[in-house]
């Protein structure tokens, strides 16, 4: 209770504050959400008939409609399991989420840029963002099939300057892994609480299944939360077409968890912890790294993105690591404020607002801040 609390008041400040900012500032005019769809070739024909049309959500910043010559840096923000293109929206309602993207934007917090929301789902709950003879090529659908359709009908920045990608949990192991293998499309990553380093809490998960499946290696389902994310990450990682009802391997023997190694060369392919100690160089590309964890993890993932985070220090990769008290899903607006402000830094352009309206003095903004903050106060 008392989290939900502190966590109300926490949300309540950070939208006054944005509210304050519409006193302070002049505004470019709102942003708004498109819902836009993409046949994706690399999609169409999977094995589990998954649709290769899909859904992507996209935001479009306040100036967009103002200046119809003007091109913006793109931000790919991709879901975690379970979720779509809509998930970052569903989970603040679009009323809200526009004021905080227009607030950040319109008070030149954050520079104006488009955001990205693809859907990335399957019938295993998660795609992982990655290639597989069973789900389909999910990694070359976003890299080549919804890139480029997003810089062919939108006014984008067409290259790697102009583009980072972030995620969240699964989205977030998307994001790292896509940005680090292709440095061409994407200049910087931030992976929020996402399994970054399979070995670090390999033995926990086994645990975790084999105490939802006492009788038996059962189905995925419902109540089954870790068994559902196993069969996932086989279907992407160790897809069998040989092997039904699933079509996959899983990577340790029941009932005794002993690990099959074939299977977890093959899953070692996919780890991002792998990755960084087969070529290190190729997280050296990217203009910029961001992780975050929080300390108490309830999938486990505390130490995954710990043990990531030394290996990227003793590696002598540049990086900044975020660890927040709370849970997997605890304080998205602090976390989401701190990897913007990395974005931000990344992207580097001048701000949407003329210098020359901007207060110049404190003394202004903070007769203009006092004046708003009390009309913000009435109105919650």
């Amino acid at each position: 209770m008392y989290r939900s609390i502190q966590f109300k008041r926490t949300f309540q400040t950070f939208l006054c504050f944005l509210f304050a900012l519409t006193f302070i500032l002049p505004s470019h005019g709102d942003g708004r959400f498109v819902r836009d769809e993409i046949f994706s070739p690399s999609l169409e024909g999977n094995k589990l008939s998954d649709p290769s049309t899909r859904a992507v959500t996209i935001y479009l910043p306040p100036s967009y409609d103002m200046f119809p010559k003007k091109r913006y840096p793109v931000l790919y923000l991709l879901h975690g399991f379970g979720g779509d293109n809509d998930s970052f929206v569903k989970l603040l309602t679009e009323p809200v989420a526009l004021m905080i993207l227009d607030g950040l934007m319109n008070g030149g917090l954050v520079p104006e840029m488009i955001i990205v929301m693809p859907d990335a789902g399957n019938s295993f709950g998660g795609s992982f963002y990655t290639n597989s003879e069973l789900i389909g090529n999910y990694e070359d659908y976003i890299v080549k099939d919804l890139v480029g359709y997003i810089d062919s009908n939108y006014r984008t920045i067409p290259d790697r300057k102009g583009r980072v990608i972030m995620g969240a949990s699964m989205g977030g192991y998307g994001s790292m892994k896509l940005g680090v293998k292709h440095p061409d499309v994407f200049r910087a990553v931030v992976s929020l609480c996402a399994p970054l380093d399979f070995t670090a809490n390999r033995d926990w998960m086994i645990a975790r299944v084999l105490e939802e499946n006492p009788n038996g290696m059962g189905d995925p389902g419902e109540g089954k939360t870790f068994t559902t994310f196993l069969y996932a990450l086989s279907a992407a990682f160790s897809p069998n077409l040989n092997s039904p009802p699933f079509f996959v391997d899983l990577p340790f023997e029941y009932p005794s968890g002993k690990i099959k190694e074939d299977v977890w060369s093959r899953w070692e392919e996919h780890d991002i912890a792998s990755m960084l100690e087969r070529d290190p160089d190729r997280f050296r590309k990217l203009d910029g790294i961001y992780i975050d964890i929080g300390d108490k993890d309830e999938l486990g993932l505390t130490p995954v993105v710990l043990s990531f985070h030394e290996k990227l220090l003793a590696f002598g990769i540049d990086h900044e690591f975020f660890m927040f008290e709370g849970g997997h899903s605890d304080k998205p607006v602090d976390r989401f404020m701190n990897a913007m402000k990395f974005v931000s830094k990344i992207l580097a352009q001048p701000s949407s607002v003329p210098s020359h309206v901007l207060p110049t003095r404190w003394g202004e903004v903070k007769d203009k801040l006092a004046t708003s903050w009390g009309r913000c106060k009435r109105a919650f």
